[in-house]
């Protein structure tokens, strides 16, 4: 079994950030959920993005008050995720 890539929803939480870690510490290609606030210059997590990126985790910014936004950056996540995209395609017609 190969190397599973992993989502972490909730990444800069309490929990989420020792997952977040350990995912990317075992090798598995890791992407971090956060919210553009929490992403931003004036964050109080900035440090905690930072250290993300510097361990080669990927910051996946996904703005939930609008739902169109949401979607599509769900959408971006699953073909992302997804070996075969050929489903995505029939999502745009």
């Amino acid at each position: 079994m190969g190397i599973s890539k992993i989502l972490v929803v909730g990444a800069t939480g309490h929990i989420g950030t020792f997952v977040t870690k350990a995912s990317a510490q075992l090798g598995h290609p890791t992407f971090a959920l956060v919210r553009p606030a929490t992403a931003g210059p004036d964050s109080s997590k900035k440090e905690l993005i930072e250290s993300f990126k510097a361990s080669g985790i990927t910051i996946l910014e996904v703005n939930r008050l609008n739902p169109q936004l949401f979607l599509s950056s769900i959408l971006f996540c699953l073909v992302k995720f997804s070996k075969d995209r050929t489903w995505y395609a029939s999502l745009q017609n």
